[in-house]
């Protein structure tokens, strides 16, 4: 992937914002923190921060679909008693496709995160009151990125999703003002 001067970058190793400066005759970049500080890094570490509502193409669209996986639903009970479906994605990687083998770990991030941004506005859009995203553990690159793309939202709330049934590895999704 090529990275342009100037271009807002993330590092799947570290947090924070970064900028790149310039490419290096490695092939590596050079990017600057919000602090000044200059770190030489790899491309496969480096993920594009300006794209953040990409429109999902219309085989993205299908996959979201696909993986939503009815049987996963999970139902939890509304103020009135009745049963509320909960919409749930599982964003694992081999969950959402076949085959990854050739991509890099920045893509495998960028196609996490823009089927998410589509299962979130999907959703919302269908007037779901609350998702659930099934992340993982990992090193908490994944449910990084998904907090800082929730933090750019209105009306949502979001916390870890039950422990008991995810450990872990979910964020709940609320929308606020979403009729019950």
């Amino acid at each position: 992937m090529n990275f342009k001067e100037g271009e807002k970058v993330r590092l799947l190793s570290d947090s924070g914002d970064f900028t790149v400066i310039r490419k290096k005759k490695s092939g590596y970049f050079i990017v600057v923190d919000q602090f000044g500080f200059e770190h030489t890094v790899p491309p496969s570490d480096l993920v594009k921060i300006h794209q953040l509502d990409i429109p999902l193409s219309e085989t993205l669209t299908n996959i979201v679909r696909v993986k939503e996986k009815v049987e996963k639903k999970h139902l939890s009970k509304s103020k009135s008693g009745k049963k509320t479906e909960t919409p749930m994605i599982d964003l694992h990687i081999e969950e959402l496709m076949e085959s990854h083998r050739n991509m890099t770990n920045s893509e495998i991030l960028l196609y996490q995160m823009q089927v998410f941004r589509g299962f979130f506005h999907q959703k919302r859009g269908e007037g779901f009151r609350k998702i659930i995203a099934i992340h993982g553990v990992g090193e908490g690159v994944l449910r990084s990125e998904i907090v800082h793309f929730l933090h750019s939202q209105e009306n949502v709330e979001y916390h870890d999703a039950d422990y008991t049934s995810f450990g872990g590895g979910a964020t709940e999704i609320v929308f606020i003002g979403s009729a019950e």
